[in-house]
């Protein structure tokens, strides 16, 4: 192929920055060879392709070592537009980067109106020169996602996990009963002994649960459903029934579980309430979310993670000033659902406290008023009135919000999103003081040659996700490949004809 020496990769990135301004499009080499053949008449080797993908990226998102020296005007200006932002950045003594932290003001004034669990996770950037985005979560009163803090540290280890927990116990202190959430990470582990020795460290079941299949190679519908349901079982008689069934699996199981700690990831065991909060899937949502950011040069992707907080905090700030119930949408919707079931049930008073709720082929259960409990546990783990204690309700004509904790109220949603995310000014109105000028080089990684991963590793045992065809609905190709004959519409007997009059 004929190779046109004029067309540099310089020109040709200058040519095709503009398909790169949005940080989800994806244009390969191959798309850039092929675009410039037809729109100018230009061919090229994959090589120069690339390093004009290189170029216009840099164009269009900045240059990946400059952009750690613009990291202190950034955090300078984020803390500027949002008043009560904390931020913290660290170098080496050679002035490489080292850590940064960031915990936004509107985030520091809401966490005291949510549930007092946190949902910690990492994950790597995806540049080329790599690190690890650090992230601290919870939800709010609708079960909403809450981000609480980020921090971006050299690697998932000991001293950055360790630096980012103290930053984080700054600035948000430490609650009674307050439960932190993450995956077996021994780092993890370690620093919240050192920082949080008296809060309870929870494991995420679905972690848990890969390391069961990869430790004894059992798989099947029949482990994940008895697993899931025994870590969330409220009574320890309902654990030990689904724990019998993991036993009829496999024998090795339960002592596996037992030498990790039940408490460690069984409801029922915990010392602390872990509400609904089970696994850490939130922080991976958050994750999943910052994909394509996380490939952006340092200080880009700041800004990029911070419009996210924004458009986050702007939709559930929205959502809270609309609802017009006592309690938020997803509690509204648990309280119908056991009023329907407490339909059934049968009440009798024990005395002016106590009241005993018959449920058939399940027993009775025991409601106490005034300590806000019942003998099935929901009540007094989830702070949401379960069935029995709404049939009780119905009984004595008490309000059933009466007894739904502060937590879940719209006005404690619309209290913690009182405050927004601001955005930064026009980057030709940033200053910085004198005192804060601050030399900020990359970090002493070394870069890694070839393309930097895309794609998470997969850990052993974590299922695949299997492509389907949507025009033939067979496996293992997509609409694009498919060579195969479409399915047919089917039509839906449902929908009965117009009759024209």
């Amino acid at each position: 192929m004929e190779d046109h020496r004029q067309a540099n990769c310089n020109v040709i990135g200058e040519l095709i920055k503009s398909k790169y301004m949005s940080i989800k499009r994806v244009h390969t080499p191959h798309g850039i060879i092929n675009d410039m053949l037809d729109d100018y008449g230009v061919s090229m080797g994959y090589q120069k392709a690339w390093r004009a993908r290189e170029k216009a990226l840099e164009l269009a998102r900045g240059n990946q070592d400059d952009s750690y020296q613009k990291l202190p005007i950034y955090l300078h200006m984020l803390k500027v537009s949002n008043p009560g932002t904390i931020t913290h950045l660290v170098t080496d003594n050679k002035d490489h980067f080292k850590y940064m932290y960031l915990a936004f003001a509107n985030s520091i004034k809401g966490w005291k109106h949510c549930r007092p669990v946190i949902v910690i996770d990492g994950a790597y950037l995806k540049t080329s020169f790599g690190g690890t985005l650090f992230t601290a979560s919870t939800m709010d009163a609708n079960n909403n996602i809450f981000p609480l803090a980020f921090g971006i540290g050299d690697s998932e280890n000991d001293s950055s996990w360790l630096w980012f927990f103290a930053k984080l116990k700054e600035t948000y202190g430490e609650r009674e009963g307050m439960t932190i959430i993450s995956d077996r990470h021994k780092s993890i582990e370690n620093a919240i002994d050192d920082v949080y020795p008296k809060a309870f460290h929870g494991a995420c079941i679905f972690h848990l649960l890969n390391n069961i299949k990869v430790n004894f190679g059992v798989h099947g519908e029949d482990l994940n459903l008895n697993f899931v349901k025994a870590a969330k079982a409220y009574r320890v008689q309902s654990f030990e029934h689904y724990m019998h069934e993991i036993d009829k699996i496999d024998t090795r199981i339960r002592p596996y579980l037992q030498k990790i700690g039940y408490s460690t990831w069984s409801r029922c065991h915990a010392p602390t309430r872990r509400y609904t909060m089970m696994t850490s899937n939130i922080a991976e949502s958050i994750n999943a979310a910052l994909k394509a950011t996380r490939t952006l040069p340092i200080t880009t992707m700041m800004e990029g993670l911070r419009s996210l907080v924004q458009k986050w905090v702007w939709k559930n700030g929205n959502e809270a000033n609309g609802t017009f119930t006592q309690v938020t949408t997803d509690i509204e919707t648990v309280l119908r659902e056991n009023f329907i079931r407490a339909i059934k049930f049968q009440v009798f008073p024990v005395n002016t406290i106590l009241y005993q709720v018959v449920v058939e082929q399940k027993g009775n259960f025991l409601v106490n008023l005034m300590e806000k409990t019942c003998e099935c546990k929901r009540f007094q783990q989830d702070e949401i009135p379960c069935a029995h204690a709404i049939a009780v309700f119905a009984k004595t004509r008490l309000k059933t919000y009466d007894y739904v904790a502060d937590y879940y109220k719209t006005t404690t949603m619309k209290a913690t999103y009182e405050s927004t995310v601001h955005p930064l000014p026009n980057e030709s109105e940033w200053t910085l003081p004198e005192t804060l000028n601050k030399i900020v080089l990359p970090p002493k990684s070394r870069k890694q040659p070839g393309r930097p991963r895309r794609k998470r590793i997969r850990s052993r045992g974590e299922p695949k996700v299997q492509i389907k065809c949507g025009r033939c609905a067979q496996p293992g190709h997509n609409r694009k490949t498919c060579r195969n004959e479409p399915i047919p519409k089917q039509r839906n007997p449902t929908k009965s004809k117009k009759i024209d009059k």
